[in-house]
């Protein structure tokens, strides 16, 4: 019996130890990574600073870009609308010359047929 205790005993040490020695282990590796952080700071501000001027022009080169895009929208909007007013205005004319050709074959035709009725 209390060779099964101490066996147990002695595997929960084991356990232990490697635990504990794993946990030193990543400590070290930590605090070495921390100072690399530490050491290399300045510089990863100074290139976030950079990448933010950076989506600063992004930013403006965009709003230009959009700014432009809607300007040239509303002068093809306004060149839209300046042809289909003048096809329009081609369209009702045509229409009344057509109309005048009719009212000219119209008269045309009634002075003939007063004239052969009056004949």
């Amino acid at each position: 019996m209390y060779l099964l205790i101490a066996i147990v005993f002695i595997a929960e040490l084991i356990i232990t130890f490697t635990v504990v020695r794993f946990l030193w282990a990543t400590d070290k590796k930590v605090c070495k990574l921390n100072e690399q952080l530490l050491a290399s700071r300045s510089s990863i501000m100074e290139e976030l600073r950079k990448f933010r001027k950076n989506i600063h022009v992004l930013e403006k080169w965009v709003n230009c870009v959009i700014n432009y895009v809607e300007k040239k929208k509303e002068e093809y909007i306004l060149k839209f609308i300046k042809t289909i007013l003048i096809y329009a205005l081609i369209f009702i004319i045509e229409i009344q010359f057509s109309k005048r050709k009719n009212l000219q074959k119209i008269v045309k035709g009634g002075k003939a047929l007063l004239k052969g009725l009056l004949a």
